[in-house]
C-alpha cells in the first residue's frame, strides 16, 4: 500500500478516516445544464407595457443557464451517506484541518477511465454527509487505478495534516 508523503514523523501512522465507497459516477454524468427562463407573468407584464418590440432581445437579457447535481448525483450522494454516517460513527469527524487523501479507484470494468473523473462525486458526498467541511481542506491528493472488481468501488484513506 502506498503511503502519502506526510510531514515526518507522521510518515508511517495509520489514517484518521478510511471507507470503501461505491463506485462514483463520471464528472460527465454527476452534473447538468439546465436553462432558467423567467416566470410567464414577468413575460407577460413586459409584452403588455412594450409590446412585441424588442421582446427578444430582452428575453435573451433574461434567459441564464445553471450547473445542477444530475439524479444520478444525487443517487450516488445518497448512497455513500448511508455508508459514511456509519464510519463516521467509528471513526469520527475530520473537523476543518488541513487534509492527506488517498484515493485507490477501482473501476467496474477494464475499459478506459479517466483517473480525474471521480474524485467531485467522492469528495461532495463525503462533505455533504459531514466527513470534513469543504473539500479544500485537501491539500495532497494521490489517486490510483487499482485492479477492476465487480461492481467497482473506491478506498478512501484520509490523514490530518498538523500544523
Amino acid at each position: 500500500m502506498l503511503r502519502l508523503p506526510l510531514p515526518e514523523p507522521e510518515l508511517d501512522r495509520d489514517p484518521d478516516f478510511e471507507c470503501e465507497l461505491p463506485w462514483p459516477p463520471s464528472i460527465n454524468d454527476y452534473w447538468r445544464q439546465g436553462i432558467i427562463l423567467p416566470a410567464v407573468e414577468k413575460v407577460k407584464e413586459r409584452v403588455r407595457e412594450h409590446g412585441w418590440q424588442d421582446f427578444f432581445k430582452w428575453m435573451r437579457r433574461q434567459v441564464r443557464t445553471s450547473a445542477f447535481l444530475s439524479q444520478t448525483g444525487k443517487n450516488y450522494r445518497e448512497a455513500a451517506g448511508f455508508l459514511l454516517v456509519r464510519q463516521i460513527r467509528e471513526q469520527g469527524r475530520l473537523g476543518r484541518d488541513r487534509l492527506a487523501v488517498e484515493v485507490n479507484l477501482h473501476p467496474p470494468t477494464s475499459r478506459a477511465h479517466d483517473i480525474d473523473n471521480f474524485n467531485k462525486a467522492i469528495f461532495d458526498a463525503m462533505e455533504h454527509i459531514g466527513v470534513f467541511e469543504n473539500d479544500a481542506q485537501i491539500c495532497q491528493l494521490l489517486e490510483t487505478k487499482a485492479a477492476p472488481v465487480s461492481k467497482g468501488r473506491v478506498d478512501v484513506r484520509i490523514w490530518k495534516i498538523p500544523g
